[in-house]
């Protein structure tokens, strides 16, 4: 059955439609072994508009019937998840690939793919003992065959423009060939030797022009002097030589050779001290531009592997720093235009696509566990892509699992599919994304963003607060209601069984009672129950059935602000204060700036936005019973729902156009990610997930 989602968009008081597709999500925890081993996809590329990816691959889930020992070269569309296979022959019958070759290449929208494969590859009964490059037109389904004895260099972004190497007759050189596509691709062979077995090097957007390595020797031959970089394009030709004991890596290169970026450890520049790998710009004057990577590269960072988007501003480093050929350790995220340079973390890497998209958003690469997949470049979330058009969850749904205030860690319930060996027990899934068992208690209730403080509930119904880093734990007494944790792990809000609400610092140990009277003593009422905590820990809200916490309103369900620096309390005037009953505090942003609470006015559940430093409202949704469940928001964006329906609300847009998600969308604990604040994460009928808000909005 295939499966159909609708997002219905509305303006509040209008009746304005539109309908988003269903797309798959990206899962937050990778599958675990034992799911599908058989075969292996390798060899994964992005189109430049980051749908697309295509790879190689020996999986029987993609290649039904087919032998193991072969490969197919599969498109797969990353947001429907439909898969292509691309090499088939003209009476599309299946031409299986019988090893594997490196170095693909995709155009933009993933309409043409260019692979390497046997020279009777089209002809599967002739004998050949060469290969050849091919170009698939998958608009037209035409294959054409490149040339004899030749290899696939790099496709131009239109699909028409190819760049491939061939031997042309001898045995001891490769030579790079140029052509375009009209009807038939026409060689302009250039007469350029020295590849050293990298397949050409990187090439530029059409793939007129490129950057390749060669060795520099002394008059004997004998003694390597160096390694010079060769920028070519018809007869121009420029060059970067770097000393023998030193490395060079060439990321991307401009049609008219004005600008060529590359890594080396090589102190080009005189700012360059610390000589470990940099990333340089030549530009057109042969003057460097030069961006220092610092402390960011290991020192012991060998094996480098680069993706780059086809005009050069985003570029992707990965080092394996075990030497361990497998998967790729250490990562720098360069944004050239800005300067921005950070150290995102992707686990279960083996080989890293050479592009990033357009955007710099995704990559492509092959996982350890033997999945293609397309890569979040700015969430750091995967998404397999070579396992059909609705790719499974994990086993089971991860229903017991509570996030860290920025969205970075999270606490959960180890059931199968999730955690090594399957044990029972509490599991941090870290920032890294790695995954570690803490203890065996019942439930998960709070964390940190670091994932190094968490709360949790024993099997006796004690509430245990534990510092992994500095191995304490505090047990909090009484404590049989909400708890809610700052990003830091420092500031603690929790109910007792008094019923009443309490902060704790958890630098100072020093509790302190909040929903008090004016001479301190508990209020008389409910006032824990509904209560958030600013990411930031600079603040507690809470709503309250006491009519006599200071200072007071003579009304049912107040809501309260309470500063934890000064030891502040304040009542939150709200703008329905005296048109209904009641308020109830909802979610928090992380700055503390913006709280949602909801309100009860002539039988309809409404949601508010409540800007803090202007004391301010706004109605952000009328008319649903949905304010009742789940609830976060990053001052932009309102996410919310309960176990029926789900909501996105833009709260900063005049209009209020919210979407309605449905099937196969059903978000529960929605969490805006601190350092990504378009980065959602949600259960998705009980499936950890991350998608960017685009994804919904676009």
């Amino acid at each position: 059955m295939r499966w159909i989602a609708v997002g219905i968009l509305v303006s509040v008081g209008a009746a304005a439609t539109a309908q988003v597709n269903f797309r798959p999500l990206e899962y937050l925890f990778l599958a675990q072994p034992g799911q599908e081993s058989a075969g292996e996809s390798v060899d994964a590329e992005i189109s430049p508009d980051g749908r697309y990816v295509v790879f190689m691959t020996t999986r029987p889930s993609v290649r039904k019937g087919h032998d193991l020992a072969t490969y197919d070269v599969i498109r797969a569309d990353a947001e429907t998840g439909a898969l292509k296979v691309v090499n088939r022959l003209p009476d599309q019958s299946p031409a299986p690939i019988l090893s594997y070759y490196p170095r693909l290449g995709i155009s933009d929208r993933g309409r043409a793919i260019t692979f390497t494969a046997p020279t009777n590859l089209l002809t599967p009964y002739a004998q050949s003992n060469t290969l050849s490059a091919f170009h698939a037109n998958l608009e037209t389904n035409v294959i054409t065959r490149i040339g004899s004895g030749s290899f696939v260099g790099e496709l131009g972004r239109n699909g028409t423009q190819l760049a491939y190497l061939t031997d042309l007759g001898t045995c001891n050189s490769k030579n790079l060939v140029n052509g375009s596509s009209g009807r038939l691709y026409i060689p302009a062979f250039q007469d350029i030797d020295g590849i050293n077995g990298n397949f050409g090097g990187v090439f530029s957007d059409s793939a007129t022009a490129r950057m390749f390595l060669t060795n520099i020797f002394d008059e004997s031959g004998q003694r390597m002097l160096g390694l010079k970089s060769v920028m070519t394009t018809g007869q121009a030709r420029t060059e970067v030589t770097v000393p023998s004991d030193k490395s060079l890596a060439p990321v991307y290169i401009s049609d008219t050779l004005t600008d060529a970026t590359f890594i080396t450890n090589a102190p080009l520049s005189p700012l360059d001290t610390d000589l470990r790998y940099d990333l340089y710009r030549r530009n057109a004057d042969g003057s460097y531009r030069f961006t220092d990577l610092g402390t960011l590269v290991p020192t012991n960072a060998s094996q480098l592997s680069i993706a780059a988007s086809r005009s050069g501003r985003y570029v992707l480093v990965g080092f394996d720093i075990n030497n361990s050929q497998f998967d790729i350790d250490t990562y720098v995220y360069i944004d050239q235009t800005t300067g921005a340079v950070s150290n995102p973390r992707f686990y279960g890497v083996k080989q890293l696509g050479r592009r990033l998209s357009d955007d710099g958003r995704y990559f492509a690469i092959a996982g350890s566990d033997g999945h293609a997949k397309r890569v979040n470049a700015i969430n750091e979330s995967q998404l397999t892509v070579d396992s059909g058009p609705h790719p499974a969850p994990p086993r089971k749904p991860l229903n017991q699992m509570v996030h860290s205030a920025g969205g970075e860690a999270i606490l959960f319930r180890g059931v199968e599919g999730y955690v090594p060996n399957n044990l029972e027990g509490l599991y941090i899934r870290m920032p890294d994304r790695s995954v570690k068992r803490v203890n065996t208690a019942q439930t998960p209730i709070a964390i940190n963003d670091a994932g190094t403080k968490w709360v949790y509930r024993t099997w006796d119904g004690k509430t245990i607060f534990r510092d992994g880093i500095a191995g304490r734990t505090i047990e909090l007494p009484q404590a049989t209601g909400i708890v809610r944790l700052d990003g830091a792990g420092d500031v603690l809000a929790y109910e007792r069984t008094d019923r009443q609400l309490y902060y704790l610092n958890l630098k100072t140990r020093v509790t302190k009672l909040i929903s008090r009277t004016r001479t301190g003593a508990p209020s008389t009422g409910s006032s824990g129950v509904l209560a958030v905590v600013a990411g930031n820990g600079s603040k507690i809200f809470f709503s309250t059935s006491a009519r006599d916490v200071a200072p007071g309103a003579d009304r049912y369900y107040s809501t309260y602000e309470y500063e934890t620096a000064t030891d502040k309390l304040s009542l939150i005037r709200m703008k329905t204060d005296i048109e209904n009953p009641g308020t109830w505090v909802r979610a928090v942003s992380y700055d503390g700036t913006t709280l949602i609470y909801g309100s009860v006015e002539s039988c309809y559940r409404n949601l508010y936005r409540y800007y803090v430093p202007t004391a301010t409202h706004k109605l952000v949704f009328k008319g649903s019973h949905v304010a009742e469940q789940f609830h976060d928001t990053n001052n932009t964006y309102l996410a919310f729902g309960d176990f029926r329906r789900s909501f996105l609300v833009n709260i900063s847009d005049s209009n209020l156009a919210y979407l309605e998600l449905k099937h196969p969308y059903k978000m529960e604990e929605p969490k805006f990610r601190k350092v990504d604040p378009r980065a959602l994460r949600f259960l998705n009928h009980g499936y950890p997930c991350e998608v960017n808000i685009d994804f919904f909005y676009n």
